[in-house]
């Protein structure tokens, strides 16, 4: 849910600690309201036709990125060993982050005697897409030029622009970076996969589909990256391009490197 947009009863709201008090300005509020009123025994309700006003902040408020903050800190305190893949999808930003003292939201958390996330995940986010058929994930480099990754954009569909696949400058960020190999031969992040057409000759980050041949990869020993369809191995020039393979290419060997488990609370 939004996290402004929502009516509740105040006794509740405050049993449950209200608005986390660490946070700053904007983002994470959303989960963290929805996380605790679901395993600490409340509930979410969508009314139809209801109606509610939402004033937004100005459009550049400050710098600090506390949007990060935020997240870890829903992280910490709610998600358990789930917390580690949210540390792996923001990467190394993550090891330098203060996310404040969360003391006082894990008396509360005790205090309601709430359940645990894994109860979250199979109780009332089981709809959610979460891969179970990950062999591998983290960032992926080249190794002809080893600051180069693999990235694609994570906005929306509407713009061409978010369904390109190509490389950038590591960041060391995760998200934008962070793909997953599975055991059936996806290569994706999160629902969107890479897509290779021989017939456009573009790579492109769409909807997961397990049953699409143009969607299927070979990891190998060797670290290329094979389009199966197409027998043709993911290469770096200028550009993201497919190329006939060839042994000892560098430009077309990938080597996949995995995040930190988990940051320390500083």
């Amino acid at each position: 849910m939004l996290g402004t947009e929502f009516a509740i009863d105040k006794q509740f709201f405050l049993d449950l600690g209200g608005y986390d008090p660490g946070m700053e300005i904007w983002g994470g509020e959303e989960m963290e309201l929805s996380f605790k009123t679901w395993m600490c025994g409340g509930s979410m309700w969508v009314i139809p036709c209801s109606s509610v006003a939402h004033l937004f902040r100005l459009a550049k408020h400050r710098s600090f990125p506390f949007h990060l903050t935020n997240i870890l800190r829903v992280a910490h305190v709610w998600m358990d060993d789930y917390k580690h893949e949210v540390f792996e999808r923001y990467g190394d930003v993550c090891n330098d982050r203060d996310v404040g003292n969360i003391t006082d939201r894990l008396k509360i958390k005790e205090k309601l005697q709430c359940k645990n996330f894994q109860w979250y995940m199979k109780n009332i986010a089981y709809m959610a897409d979460v891969p179970k058929d990950v062999i591998a994930q983290g960032e992926i480099h080249n190794q002809g030029k080893p600051e180069q990754c693999l990235c694609a954009a994570v906005g929306g569909w509407s713009d061409p622009e978010n369904l390109k696949v190509k490389t950038r400058q590591c960041q060391r960020r995760g998200y934008e970076e962070f793909w997953m190999i599975t055991k059936s031969g996806l290569l994706r992040r999160d629902s969107r996969c890479v897509l290779y057409s021989a017939t456009t000759k573009k790579l492109t980050h769409v909807e997961c589909n397990d049953t699409n041949q143009h969607m299927k990869w070979n990891f190998t020993m060797n670290n290329t990256l094979v389009h199966e369809l197409s027998g043709k191995c993911l290469s770096l020039r200028n550009d993201l391009t497919m190329e006939e393979c060839s042994q000892g290419e560098e430009l077309q060997q990938w080597k996949l490197v995995r995040r930190p488990k988990a940051p320390p609370i500083r």
